[in-house]
């Protein structure tokens, strides 16, 4: 089939902060990473909204660890915001007070390793992407590309040696997004290594491997 043509969308790419940013990030992050089929959708709704409670908190508990003064955490979740008017098919959840709408998210952390992953880079000074998601009325519009430029332009300021991120290794099309995009392949878990780990995918047990990308652009 022919691929559904590129749209045009003014988008800006910031560092949430509000309350109302962060809603609207987490909504995204919950309808983006909870899909259910049409028969389920009423279980789905409910359980989306419980999730985006559960990372609303945890998005406010960062912001405030990291307004600490004694803070030395480097971290940020970004999101892409759509100007009033130009994504007109965006989730009333995914509006802001002025019209704009939240269309992206990431986030960005410099750590040594991402909890629960096995999978760790070769320097100590590491940034990691992770929650990277793109409202599904803004896809095919660079939304994902703004967002990882704009990451990646945060990671060379904090001054890291390493842009990586963790993906399933069944996810073509995020593995086909982040190697058009500079990144390509450092390590891979192994079939066994996931069914020890309990990571199942499909029924098929290890399915759920593993692979680290690091940035060849930083």
């Amino acid at each position: 089939p022919t691929p559904t043509p590129r749209r045009q969308l003014h988008v800006g790419v910031r560092e949430a902060s509000t309350d109302e940013e962060l809603w609207a990030c987490s909504r995204l992050r919950s309808v983006s990473f909870y899909v259910y089929p049409p028969d389920r959708k009423f279980a789905g709704q409910l359980h989306q909204k419980n999730m985006a409670k559960e990372e609303f908190e945890a998005l406010c508990t960062a912001r405030a660890d990291m307004q600490k003064v004694d803070c030395t955490d480097r971290a940020a979740c970004l999101i892409a915001v759509a100007a009033p008017g130009s994504c007109p098919d965006v989730p009333p959840d995914l509006m802001l007070p002025d019209g704009a709408a939240v269309v992206g998210s990431l986030d960005l952390c410099a750590v040594r390793a991402l909890p629960g992953e096995v999978l760790i880079g070769d320097s100590s000074n590491s940034a990691y992407l992770s929650n990277v998601c793109v409202a599904e009325a803004a896809r095919r519009c660079s939304v994902g590309g703004l967002l990882l430029r704009q990451a990646r332009s945060l990671a060379k300021h904090w001054g890291v040696d390493d842009l990586l991120v963790i993906i399933m290794a069944a996810n073509q099309s995020a593995r086909q997004f982040y190697e058009s995009n500079g990144f390509y392949v450092l390590k891979e878990e192994s079939p066994d290594r996931a069914h020890h780990r309990g990571r199942c995918l499909d029924g098929i047990s290890g399915g759920g491997r593993t692979l680290l990308l690091r940035d060849s652009l930083l």
